[in-house]
C-alpha cells in the first residue's frame, strides 16, 4: 500500500506494522498517536483494527479509522462494546441490505432459509459462488481450463456485482462501496 500511494505523490505520515494477532498494537498505537494522525487507513484482518482502535484511545488519539474490505464491521464493533466512534469500510461487493435490487433481495432469502447471517463475509461468498455457477454452465468440455476460458467469457451483472472477465485483468470487477459503521455496528451506506 504504501508503494502505491509514492506512485501518486502520496507520503504517509507514519506507517506502523501490525502483527496478525495483535500482540504489538499497544507499540503501534504510541507511535502512531505521536504522529497526531487525522486520519489511519486499516490495513489488518481479525481482532487487530479493535486491538488498535483500543490502544489509540487510550493515547488520546481519535483520528477517522478507513479500514479496508476485509476489515469486519461487526466484529470490530462488538470487541469496541460501543466505544467506536466510526469507521468507514471499503466494500467489494454489494450492500447486502439492499432493497431495491432483486438479486440482493434474492440472496437474503436463500441465506436466511439457509441460517446464515446476511452480512458482507456471506454476500461475498454467494456472489463468488454465483460467478463460478455461471462459469460452469458455460463450460462445454472436460478440458484442462475449459472453465478458466468460461470465466473469461462473464460481462455483466452477477448476484448483483457487475463483473467483466473478458479483458487481460483476471480481476473482474472494479466494484468499491463505502460504508460507515456506528458504536453499535450498525452499517450504512
Amino acid at each position: 500500500m504504501v508503494a502505491k500511494l509514492a506512485e501518486l505523490g502520496i507520503e504517509p505520515v507514519r506507517v506502523a506494522a501490525l502483527k496478525m494477532n495483535g500482540s504489538n498494537t499497544s507499540e503501534a498505537a504510541e507511535g502512531l498517536a505521536k504522529a497526531l494522525p487525522q486520519a489511519l487507513v486499516l490495513y489488518a484482518a481479525g481482532v487487530v483494527p479493535a486491538a488498535l482502535i483500543s490502544e489509540m484511545e487510550k493515547q488520546k488519539s481519535y483520528p477517522a479509522f478507513y479500514g479496508m474490505s476485509f476489515v469486519s464491521a461487526e466484529a470490530t464493533a462488538e470487541a469496541l462494546q460501543g466505544r467506536l466512534r466510526g469507521l468507514v469500510v471499503s466494500q467489494i461487493v454489494p450492500y447486502p441490505w439492499a432493497v431495491a435490487d432483486p438479486a440482493i433481495e434474492q440472496f437474503r432469502k436463500r441465506a436466511n432459509a439457509a441460517g446464515v447471517p446476511v452480512n458482507y463475509t456471506t454476500m461475498e461468498g454467494y456472489v463468488s459462488a454465483a460467478v463460478l455457477m455461471e462459469a460452469l454452465r458455460r463450460t462445454t468440455s472436460n478440458a484442462p481450463g475449459a472453465v478458466h476460458a468460461a470465466i473469461k467469457t462473464l460481462k455483466g451483472t452477477i448476484a448483483g456485482l457487475p463483473v467483466d472477465f473478458t479483458g487481460a485483468s483476471n480481476t473482474g470487477t472494479n466494484f468499491v462501496d463505502l460504508t460507515h459503521i456506528s458504536a453499535t455496528g450498525r452499517i450504512s451506506r
